[in-house]
């Protein structure tokens, strides 16, 4: 993982374009990102680094308050509407699954400046290279033009909500997607490795109408 954080950001800013994660689904052009000299994604999150960091009670209290209601709606059904009500009370944290940039772009620069300098003992340590990294150089580059796109734009159900794409009932894709997502980051580490294990041609097409992640595929590739 610490090197396809390295190798994403050297190649963005050496050469530049779009970075998607293999666990995308594009649902609409990308022409609008390009608008941007560099971007990233938000998405909303309960463990920001900073909060892992704290020893404040409250804080801690706080942030388990809201694991365990992302909890109870992952488990429930339809849980993904209900977080939709209350997501505001999360933290809007960058990821790295989804980000662009013009070669050159100060965002990666500073990204890549920043991974040289960090010790060789945090480089292993879960998220240091990646999102908790990024995070903390957005102040700075956002004065420098970085656009940090809101959730709905690549991450339409936030991580563990995202278990919902797999869940069977209703699909309701066009509920799932927001008028503004362009792409559909589905959280292939999130909780969803023993669905990915059973998903083929004949899986999609069986489940389209059933399963929001089948729904999802058979409307960007209905060939299938």
């Amino acid at each position: 993982m610490q090197r396809a954080d390295v190798l994403r950001a050297a190649i963005l800013y050496q050469q530049g374009g779009i970075y998607l994660d293999l666990d995308t689904i594009t649902v609409a052009s990308l022409r609008p990102l390009l608008a941007a000299a560099q971007f990233v994604g938000s998405e909303y999150i309960v463990w920001p680094q900073w909060v892992r960091g704290s020893r404040s009670p409250v804080v801690w209290a706080r942030h388990l308050a809201l694991d365990v209601l992302r909890k109870g709606l992952r488990l429930l059904p339809g849980g993904w509407r209900w977080f939709r009500a209350v997501e505001g009370w999360y933290f809007k944290g960058v990821n790295n699954a989804v980000m662009g940039a013009a070669p050159g772009a100060p965002l990666f620069a500073a990204y890549l400046r920043a991974m040289a300098l960090m010790p060789a003992a945090h480089r292993t340590q879960a998220y240091a290279l990646g999102p908790d990294l990024l995070q903390g150089l957005t102040g700075q580059a956002a004065a420098e033009g970085l656009v940090i796109h809101e959730p709905a734009v690549f991450y339409p159900l936030a991580p563990e909500i995202s278990a919902h794409w797999f869940r069977f009932g209703r699909p309701a894709l066009s509920q799932a997607l927001r008028p503004q997502t362009l792409v559909v980051h589905w959280y292939a580490s999130v909780r969803s490795k023993p669905h990915v294990a059973r998903i083929d041609p004949g899986y999609i097409r069986a489940h389209r109408h059933n399963q929001l992640y089948s729904a999802l595929v058979y409307r960007a590739l209905p060939q299938l």
